[in-house]
């Protein structure tokens, strides 16, 4: 029986889950692992000051990556909950609505300040584990969630987020809200913290690669492949035109691209019903003052033992849908 984990990336970690065995199976990267690399070979990195030992690589990376999507247009009351759940679903959706209120005091701006870097990294935390369906990364505000007594201070705030969203108000303002001065008081982020953030998105939004993603048609935020409930789920970062982006704000390019490569083709072959008509795949490095490289999918292809997307979905299918009739011994 195969063993499904929480995602196509927990399962690619894996070197005996199904999905691993079939892109070993049938993929041979080593040529366009090294081909992503030299596309940015020499790129300037962006290095994060201070101490770097305990460091917060992914709140920052998901931090930079809503300013990016939020550069693209993408609008973060788009995928906050309706007012009207109850307990600890409720709080979360209400911290959504919260860190979207204090991202609006600060959108008039037209470039990421320190000032409003700090929401940015809150933003980071609530955007990756709502779009995921995932609140792990909440757990350690329960405390907050219980002191601000839901029933009352939270859920003033999501009735008046109601109003805001079905144009009754104009506005919301979160300093009469004691949840959400709740939430500025808990904030403890370095100056250093706040400057990266700030650095890096501005690096990457102001770079040209990333201006012509700007530019492009058909943006599709954070797309989610049919094929992922055979793997316990599958999102990517965004989609523009029929080019797929993966975003990594890592110091160390060099490391990231034979995983990079095995999960940008994984989410590929999870797109069964060819959906998004993916035919170029790239990784986006905010570090690297947004230096892109990619690859199509074609050139994949050719390092494949299939002749076609088709074929491909149609191995994937049998490998890894709990559905199908082959199994892993």
């Amino acid at each position: 029986m195969v063993k499904h984990f929480q995602s196509i990336t927990s399962e690619l970690k894996n070197p005996c889950s199904a999905a691993s065995f079939w892109l070993d199976a049938n993929f041979d990267l080593d040529a366009v692992v090294a081909g992503l690399g030299a596309q940015v070979d020499g790129a300037d990195t962006i290095r994060p000051g201070g101490n770097l030992k305990d460091y917060p690589w992914s709140i920052v990376g998901s931090a930079v990556e809503f300013r990016l999507r939020q550069a693209c247009g993408v609008q973060y009351y788009g995928t906050t909950a309706q007012f009207g759940r109850v307990g600890r679903s409720f709080a979360g959706a209400m911290f959504h609505d919260a860190l979207a209120l204090l991202w609006d005091d600060h959108q008039a701006e037209e470039a990421t300040s320190k000032e409003n870097a700090w929401v940015l990294y809150f933003a980071g935390v609530c955007e990756g584990s709502y779009r995921s369906g995932r609140g792990g990364e909440l757990a350690c505000y329960g405390e907050v969630f219980s002191e601000m007594e839901i029933s009352s201070a939270w859920a003033r705030l999501g009735a008046q987020m109601d109003q805001l969203r079905q144009g009754v108000l104009e506005s919301v303002n979160p300093g009469r809200h004691p949840c959400v001065g709740r939430l500025t008081e808990m904030m403890a982020v370095s100056g250093a913290v706040l400057d990266d953030i700030a650095r890096v998105a501005d690096a990457a939004i102001g770079s040209a690669d990333f201006g012509a993603i700007r530019r492009g048609r058909d943006f599709v935020d954070s797309p989610v492949f049919a094929g992922g409930a055979w793997v316990g789920g599958a999102d990517g970062d965004f989609i523009v035109g029929h080019t797929l982006f993966d975003v990594k704000t890592t110091i160390h390019p060099e490391k990231l691209w034979r995983d990079a490569t095995r999960q940008l083709v994984a989410y590929v072959a999870l797109d069964a019903d060819d959906r998004y008509g993916i035919e170029e795949l790239a990784v986006l490095l905010p570090r690297q003052r947004g230096a892109v490289a990619r690859v199509a999918l074609g050139e994949i292809l050719e390092h494949s033992g299939f002749e076609s997307r088709a074929e491909m979905h149609a191995s994937a299918r049998l490998v890894l849908d709990p559905g199908s009739r082959w199994r892993l011994p």
